[in-house]
């Protein structure tokens, strides 16, 4: 994946705007999250001999990777500005505001941006200074630079 606008006349019918039909990069991407074999994958390796091609991975190697886990526990305390679209394929949005919830509960500074009826990736044809730009991203520089100390 080199990059994330698609050429004229690509084939791409996911609307990702990075997919390549034909690449192997974008090919085992999308596959990873639309065969659901990304995590046993990337937890397991590559299936080899008698092991069980692609089988769950322990519950506890997900939970040592999963920022929700390690919320729940108390470990996670980076403060996080999500931008999730409702319709996005990649992250579930009710994933997102799952998490941005349990941030509030547990006291992590951060903040869900919800942008109706937006995709995964949704932003990358937007211009600083535009109205798309301002209400779809701007927030999130802000909340980071609040942060930081360089916002007043």
């Amino acid at each position: 994946i080199t990059s994330y606008d698609s050429p004229s006349g690509s084939t791409d019918r996911t609307n990702l705007g990075w997919v390549r039909p034909g690449d192997p990069r974008s090919e085992l991407i999308l596959s990873l999250f639309k065969d659901n074999t990304g995590l046993p994958l990337l937890l397991n390796g590559l299936p080899s001999g008698s092991q069980d091609a692609f089988r769950a991975p322990d519950p506890s190697r997900v939970a040592a990777i999963s920022p929700m886990a390690h919320l729940r526990t108390g470990a996670y305390v980076t403060p996080t500005f999500l931008i999730n679209g409702t319709m996005d394929e990649i992250v579930p949005f009710h994933t997102a505001q799952a998490f941005a919830e349990m941030m509030t509960e547990k006291g992590v500074r951060g903040g869900l941006l919800v942008v109706e009826k937006a995709r995964h990736i949704h932003d990358l044809k937007l211009k600083p200074n535009t109205a798309g730009w301002k209400e779809e991203v701007e927030p999130g520089y802000e909340f980071l630079f609040r942060e930081l100390g360089l916002w007043d």
